[in-house]
């Protein structure tokens, strides 16, 4: 579990790390901001984790009860995640403004590229409750090493290049 959860805060942190030590505090509080909207999804599904790990915990014995009880919470994860997705993918500039005001409109180029993220972000934290309350983690920690092995890379020569919208895309 203490691997898994390491793996976890490489991967949250290491685009930020890149960002700042290639591009700059400018850049780096832009793409910031960008990605804590982009997170937002995630921290407020956190109380859902707590409860949905401790019901497929309950349920981890019987596949089929614990089968519908994850394609329900995914249900609903997609309805409501798609929709705010679909928002700062289509409308980055509006959802600055709103939420921070206008200084923060250059960061608009790199929400539209994380709304994808903001989706699936909620999509993978289900499925690692899930993983946590089956009690796979060596199967979380390959799957965490994976995504960091494309990660790094490719967050690495997008912030070389000077890219934070492909440092986001990565």
């Amino acid at each position: 579990m203490f691997v898994a959860r390491t793996i976890d805060t490489v991967v949250a942190r290491i685009d930020r790390l890149l960002v700042g030590s290639f591009l700059g505090d400018l850049t780096l509080g832009l793409y910031h901001q960008a990605r804590f909207i982009a997170d937002m999804g995630t921290v407020a599904t956190n109380p859902v984790s707590q409860v949905t790990l401790n019901l497929y915990a309950r349920l981890q014995d019987d596949p089929r009860r614990l089968g519908r009880a994850y394609s329900l919470v995914n249900y609903f994860l997609v309805r409501f995640f798609v929709a705010a997705s679909i928002a700062l993918i289509l409308a980055p500039s509006e959802t600055l403004q709103l939420l921070l005001g206008k200084e923060w409109l250059a960061a608009a180029p790199v929400l539209r590229i994380l709304g994808v993220y903001a989706c699936l972000a909620t999509l993978l934290q289900n499925l690692q409750v899930l993983l946590y309350a089956r009690g796979f983690t060596f199967t979380l920690i390959r799957l965490r090493l994976g995504q960091l092995a494309v990660l790094a890379p490719g967050v690495f020569i997008a912030a070389w290049a000077g890219s934070p919208q492909g440092v986001a895309a990565s």
